[in-house]
C-alpha cells in the first residue's frame, strides 16, 4: 500500500471516529450535566483539579493532589456534595467538572508582576561618551551625570515594586476568594485514548467511584 493510500485511511478512520466521539460526549454531558455528586477526596482550588491515571496500578496520585492542594488551597472538601457542571471528552481523558470547574491562575490570576525600567537613552549615550572620553574631568562630569540618571530611575523601580508587592499582597486574597467559589475538577486519564467502558454514564461512574458518588437528592436541595 503506498503512503498516500495509508494516509487517506488514516483520515477517513478519523473522519468516521469523530461523529461517534461527538454523540459519546453529548451523551455523557446529557447524562450527567446538572446532577449532584458526593466527592470523597479534597480538590484543589485550580482548574488543574485532580488527576486520574488509569494507565497505572494506582489512578491517584496522593503527593501530587496534597502538592496541589497547599499550593491553591481547597475548593471542595471531602463530603461536600456539589453539582457537575461539565462533562467533557478531550482525546485521552474526560474532564469532570464539578460547581465551576476551577480557577484559572495561569490567565484569571490578577496579579502583576514587576519588570525593571531600562536605561533611558540619555543614559546609554553616555556609557558610550564615558568609554570614549580621555579627558579625565570631562569624564568625571559625564559619569556623574550618568549616575545621577541611574539613581533616579533605581529610585522610580523601588516605588514601583512596592506598590506592585502591596498591590499583589491585595489582588492574590481577591482570587484566592475568588477561586474558592469557583469549583475544580477530575481529569480521568487514560493511554492513548478513552476506552469504550468509560464513554457512558454508567462506566464513567463506575470509574470515578473511589472518589465520587452519586448523591440521592430528596426533597429540597441542599449543600
Amino acid at each position: 500500500m503506498t503512503t498516500t493510500a495509508s494516509r487517506a485511511l488514516v483520515l477517513a478512520g478519523a473522519l468516521l471516529a469523530f461523529p461517534a466521539a461527538a454523540e459519546e460526549d453529548e451523551a455523557l454531558r446529557r447524562a450527567l450535566e446538572g446532577k449532584f455528586v458526593v466527592v470523597e477526596v479534597d480538590l484543589p482550588a485550580s482548574e488543574s483539579g485532580l488527576d486520574l491515571r488509569f494507565d497505572r496500578v494506582e489512578p491517584l496520585d496522593e503527593r501530587q493532589n496534597q502538592s496541589r492542594l497547599r499550593q491553591y488551597d481547597v475548593a471542595i472538601r471531602r463530603g461536600d456534595e456539589v453539582q457537575v457542571t461539565r462533562v467533557k471528552l478531550k482525546g485521552d481523558h474526560i474532564e469532570f467538572h464539578l460547581d465551576g470547574g476551577g480557577f484559572d491562575w495561569a490567565r484569571d490570576a490578577t496579579t502583576r508582576t514587576f519588570s525593571s525600567t531600562p536605561k533611558s537613552n540619555r543614559e546609554k549615550e553616555l556609557d558610550k561618551l564615558i568609554k570614549s572620553e580621555t579627558d579625565s574631568s570631562r569624564k568625571r562630569d559625564l559619569e556623574d551625570e550618568r549616575n545621577d540618571l541611574r539613581r533616579d530611575r533605581e529610585r522610580r523601580d523601588d516605588r514601583e515594586r512596592r506598590d506592585i508587592e502591596e498591590y499583589n499582597e491585595r489582588a492574590h486574597r481577591r482570587d484566592l476568594e475568588k477561586a474558592l467559589r469557583s469549583g475544580s475538577r477530575i481529569n480521568l486519564r487514560f493511554k492513548k485514548k478513552v476506552p469504550p467502558e468509560a464513554l457512558t454514564p454508567e462506566g464513567l461512574l463506575r470509574h470515578l467511584e473511589p472518589w465520587v458518588q452519586l448523591a440521592e437528592r430528596r426533597g429540597p436541595e441542599r449543600r
